[in-house]
């Protein structure tokens, strides 16, 4: 007991029901810093730090919202250059 949710054993139709390893093993608590972050999740955001201008040395949740900005400052361009090409039909 306390090892999770309970869930059915079987299926409606009597067939075993799999289930999925989130279900299946124990959660950790969630981290406490940069450090403790998952490692492919650090090399995401270092990713992130590379696109991203003016995006170095900052924390997970500012990088996010800079990319965020970012990504709004870009669909603008892309607007604004689209509508340039309606304009002189190229």
């Amino acid at each position: 007991m306390g090892k999770g949710p309970l869930l059915p054993a079987r299926g409606i139709r009597g067939r075993r029901v799999r289930r999925s390893s989130a279900q299946s093993r124990q959660t950790r608590p969630a981290a406490s810093g940069r450090e403790d972050q998952p490692v492919l999740l650090r090399n995401k955001l270092r990713v992130l730090e590379e696109i991203v201008p003016g995006s170095r040395d900052l924390d997970a949740e500012a990088l996010l919202r800079r990319t965020a900005d970012y990504i709004a400052l870009l669909e603008l361009r892309v607007s604004v250059l689209r509508g340039l090409s309606n304009l002189y039909g190229v």
